[in-house]
């Protein structure tokens, strides 16, 4: 089945097996409230096994170097009911999953980065994930007159949002580190170090604090 423009050009057609090929945009435009506008229903098992693929993204009019979203579902646990998405390598005919590169998977709440099971990890720290074969960090890129920083909050209102708090101030190059929200500990550029209250030893001895 095809429909063709006044150039005789196939813009819509279904081939054999029922695979429907559009040469042009595909809008849908829908305004109904509790409905999908797409469904999309080849998902996977919650351990990907299958290898199935929900959406594929293809170059340049082709399916060379394709990039993939995967979906895997599981309906008796919290486990393995995640989105995946993986970015293929340089093959140009490459296939999923042998030619596709795992960056991100979203599952259950958590955020995995390098790994597609982020539930695995502690319960206490498994939010946000980063994992990898090899050396794996974190980089806060900020500019030369701003801070770069890591807030820990308790709720939105006002302090809050940062009882706990790691900043770095790139003006002065000082590291500093507030609890309570109140500054605790500053480094500054020379590796020197000012705690804003007292030095305690291990038998909780106040050391002077010169």
């Amino acid at each position: 089945f095809h429909i063709a423009n006044t150039a005789d050009t196939n813009i819509f057609s279904i081939e054999n097996g029922g695979a429907a090929t559009f040469t042009g945009a595909v809008n849908i435009n829908k305004n109904t409230n509790s409905t999908s506008a797409l469904i999309l229903k080849n998902g996977d098992v919650s351990n990907g096994s299958n290898s199935k693929v929900q959406i594929q993204f293809g170059f340049a009019g082709t399916t060379n170097f394709s990039h993939y979203i995967v979906s895997r579902h599981n309906s008796s646990g919290t486990f393995g009911n995640a989105l995946d998405f993986y970015v293929g390598d340089t093959t140009q005919a490459g296939v999923y999953p042998t030619h596709a590169t795992h960056n991100l998977t979203l599952e259950n709440g958590r955020v995995g980065i390098g790994t597609t099971s982020p539930g695995s990890f502690s319960e206490h720290a498994d939010n946000l994930v980063i994992s990898g074969s090899g050396q794996v960090g974190i980089t806060i890129d900020s500019a030369l007159d701003t801070n770069g920083n890591i807030f820990f909050a308790d709720g939105t209102s006002g302090n809050q949002a940062f009882r706990g708090m790691i900043q770095y101030q790139h003006d002065v190059d000082s590291l500093t580190f507030y609890t309570a929200a109140d500054l605790a500990l500053t480094i500054n550029s020379s590796q020197n170090a000012t705690f804003a209250g007292n030095i305690s030893n291990t038998s909780g001895q106040i050391l002077p604090n010169e």
